[in-house]
C-alpha cells in the first residue's frame, strides 16, 4: 500500500459502505461533497494532523486531571466560555498534567506514532487554544485503533472518557480550516477523517505527510478559466492537470521544483525556460507518430491560451468601467 490519494480513497471505501468516489463527487452516506474538499482533507493532513493531536493531547491532559482529582472537567469541553471562566482551574490541571508521567508517556507515544516531524510538544497556550473550540465535545473525539491500544496499554482508563460516543467532534475542527459550514458536510468530514486516521496511524505511522503528499500552499483563481493550485508536492513535474467541483480543468504547479526555487530567475526568465524546454524535448523526439500528436498539442495550447488572453483581457476591461 502507498501513501497516495487513490489508495486512501480505495481504503475508505472497502472499510465503510457509505463512502464511494462518483466522478468528481465522494459520496459519504447521502450527502454529496465535492472531491476537491476531500482531497484539500488528505492533501492537508498535516495541518489537520497537528490539530488533531493539539485536541488528542489535550483531552487526556484533562481525563489524567480528572481520574486524579474525582473530577468531570471533561463533560464540558471544549468550550470558549468554560476556558474564559476558569483560567486558573485550566493552568491548574495543564501543571498537574505535566508532572505526571503517565501524560508526558503518552505524549510521546501519540506524537511519534504520527510521524509528524513538526509536531512539538504542546504547551499551555496551544492547551488553551484547542479547548476553545466550539463544537462537540472530546467524548466524540474519534481515537484510531493504533492509539487506542497504544494509550490502553499505558493507561486503559482514558480509553473510557474520551473517544467513547460518535467520533464525529472532529467534522467541525475540518470546517472551520476549510471555512465551510454547508449543511451535512461537518458529519461527512468527520467520517473520512475518521478513516483518513485509521490508514495513516495503521500503515503510515512514520509517514510525515509534508513529505508525502501534496500539501496545497495557495490557489489562484482565473475567472471563467480554471483554479492554479501552487503547491509543494514531492514530483519531478512541474505541473500537472487535475479534475475540479463540477468537472472544471485545474492545475497543480510544483513550487519544489528547481525552476520556481530559484532565487536568480525572474518571472519573464522562468517562462522563457519552459517554452525552451519545451521546444528542447520537442524538437528531441525521433518519432513521427509522437512528432504530430506533440505538434498537434502545441497548436491546440496555443489557441487554447488566445481564448485565455481574451477572456482575462475583457474581465480586465469590465473591471475598468466599473
Amino acid at each position: 500500500m502507498r501513501y497516495t490519494y487513490s489508495e486512501f480513497t480505495n481504503f475508505c471505501m472497502k472499510r465503510n459502505a457509505g463512502i464511494r468516489v462518483d466522478g468528481d463527487i465522494v459520496w459519504s452516506h447521502r450527502i454529496p461533497v465535492p472531491e476537491s474538499l476531500i482531497k484539500r482533507i488528505f492533501f492537508g493532513a498535516e495541518g489537520l494532523l497537528d490539530a488533531y493531536l493539539d485536541h488528542l493531547i489535550s483531552s487526556i491532559a484533562i481525563v489524567i486531571y480528572d481520574l486524579s482529582n474525582n473530577s468531570n472537567t471533561l463533560d464540558e469541553l471544549p468550550s470558549p466560555k468554560f476556558v474564559a471562566d476558569n483560567s486558573t482551574l485550566l493552568i491548574k490541571i495543564w501543571t498537574f498534567a505535566q508532572s505526571h508521567e503517565k501524560f508526558t508517556q503518552l505524549q510521546d507515544v501519540i506524537i511519534k506514532s504520527s510521524g509528524l516531524g513538526s509536531y512539538t510538544p504542546l504547551d499551555l497556550p496551544r492547551f488553551r487554544q484547542a479547548l476553545k473550540h466550539k463544537g462537540k465535545k472530546y467524548e466524540r473525539l474519534y481515537v484510531p485503533t493504533v492509539l487506542k491500544n497504544r494509550i490502553g496499554e499505558i493507561a486503559p482508563k482514558i480509553n473510557h472518557r474520551v473517544g467513547i460516543s460518535n467520533g464525529d467532534m472532529f467534522g467541525n475542527v475540518i470546517a472551520d480550516d476549510l471555512n465551510i459550514y454547508r449543511s451535512g458536510f461537518c458529519d461527512a468530514f468527520a467520517g473520512v477523517f475518521k478513516e483518513y486516521l485509521e490508514f495513516k496511524f495503521l500503515h503510515f505511522g512514520s509517514v510525515d505527510p509534508s513529505l508525502s503528499a501534496l500539501g496545497v500552499a495557495r490557489e489562484e483563481i482565473y475567472p471563467e478559466i480554471g483554479v492554479l493550485i501552487v503547491s509543494k508536492h514531492q514530483t519531478n513535474s512541474l505541473w500537472e492537470p487535475c479534475l475540479g467541483v463540477q468537472g472544471a480543468i485545474n492545475a497543480r504547479v510544483n513550487e519544489a521544483h528547481p525552476l520556481l526555487l530559484s532565487d536568480h530567475l525572474n518571472e519573464k526568465e522562468k517562462l522563457d525556460l519552459i517554452i525552451l524546454a519545451l521546444s528542447y524535448e520537442e524538437m528531441g523526439t525521433m518519432s513521427e507518430s509522437e512528432k504530430e500528436l506533440i505538434e498537434s498539442f502545441r497548436q491546440r495550447v496555443s489557441q487554447t491560451l488566445k481564448g485565455f488572453v481574451d477572456s482575462m483581457e475583457s474581465l480586465a476591461a469590465v473591471t475598468e468601467i466599473r
